[in-house]
């Protein structure tokens, strides 16, 4: 397992340097000083990953849209306005639907008075069953037909589905519009969710209890912090960053104006040392000498560079677990390593 683990870990290191070199014209400066890419170990103080960027959504939010096509004759409400539930927030023109509904419900009259006849007919059998059943499917058809265009009718009627705001109007007065364009976005902001990824480190441990307790902070009042509860964890990671996305629900905050589309942070409480998260650093700070010990090299308080023999343990997306040598809070070099020796002076590439 030690073989076949340098062996991935030494194929991670041929490809960062070469790549790092050809992208960074790595180099020594006039002081020998030579430029590096490094990452800091968790804090000391706080639990590795214990913080995440997010972004707010409301929790109830539909694009709202008329069923039917039509000409609008009536849209009055602003964005940013209050609505309540039930409340007309549209109309189209009706005339149209109105002439055809009843000259439907004209001609279904006419038809149900012919139906009455043909079943006494038919009981008293002066006509055929199927000139009855031809009649009573006219009537059938008929009244289905009348459903659809009383339906077609309401249709021309956008009314809010619950109380919230109009958080987007997508059409004018007047506008000839399609069925099922979006005319309006309609969001209650009175609870809010942060969908924020986590890595899958944190999705084995189980995101129920890891989130039991966490907290919301929002970039204007970074000094306060707003209990939330999980809501929902999603069990497919997005195919690029390998994350999942994890959504925390909140009441919205009554001393700040928060709105969807912004951004905040989740934390999660600082764990127990027993149950804290593992030190990791990128595959490609890790290097194997040729007694096949693996090694990093650590960045001193004076950006001098020490050879740290470490023991490696499982593999996580493109970090590897440090069991023994480093310690949280501790720099060292994630490209280029293999470019380095013992007392290099170094400085931190520009990004």
């Amino acid at each position: 397992m030690k073989k076949l683990m340098s062996v991935i870990i030494a194929c991670a290191v041929m490809a960062s340097p070469t790549t790092f070199a050809k992208d960074t014209n790595l180099k020594e400066t006039r002081n020998k000083t030579r430029l590096v890419k490094s990452e800091v170990i968790g804090d000391a103080n706080k639990d590795f990953g214990r913080r995440f960027p997010g972004k707010v959504r409301a929790v109830q939010r539909v694009n709202m849209a008329f069923q039917v096509h039509g000409i609008i004759k009536e849209l009055n409400v602003k964005e940013g306005e209050k609505v309540e539930i039930g409340q007309v927030l549209a109309r189209l023109d009706n005339r149209d639907f109105k002439n055809n509904l009843a000259a439907t419900k004209a001609k279904l009259e006419e038809v149900r008075l012919n139906y009455n006849r043909s079943k006494k007919l038919y009981k008293q059998q002066v006509i055929a069953k199927a000139k009855y059943d031809e009649v009573k499917a006219a009537l059938e058809a008929l009244e289905a037909n009348t459903k659809i265009l009383e339906k077609q009718l309401a249709d021309t009627r956008l009314e809010a589905p619950f109380s919230g705001v109009i958080a987007k109007r997508y059409v004018q007065n007047h506008e000839n519009i399609t069925a099922k364009a979006p005319i309006l976005s309609l969001q209650d902001n009175t609870a809010i969710e942060i969908v924020i990824q986590i890595p899958e480190s944190l999705m084995i441990k189980g995101v129920e209890k890891k989130f039991a307790n966490s907290v919301v902070i929002f970039d204007a009042a970074p000094e306060r912090k707003y209990p939330a509860k999980l809501s929902e964890a999603s069990t497919d990671a997005d195919p690029y960053s390998q994350t999942y996305s994890v959504v925390l629900k909140m009441q919205s905050p009554e001393d700040l104006n928060v709105l969807p589309g912004m951004t905040a942070t989740v934390e999660i409480p600082e764990e127990s040392k027993s149950t804290q998260e593992p030190i990791t650093v990128e595959l490609s700070a890790v290097f194997a000498n040729s007694n096949n010990v693996n090694q990093v090299w650590r960045i001193k308080s004076d950006n001098t560079l020490e050879l740290v023999q470490v023991e490696i343990g499982t593999i996580i997306g493109n970090k590897i677990e440090i069991k023994s040598g480093l310690s949280r809070g501790d720099r060292v070099v994630i490209a280029g390593v293999n470019l380095l020796k013992q007392g290099d002076k170094v400085r931190e590439l520009e990004r």
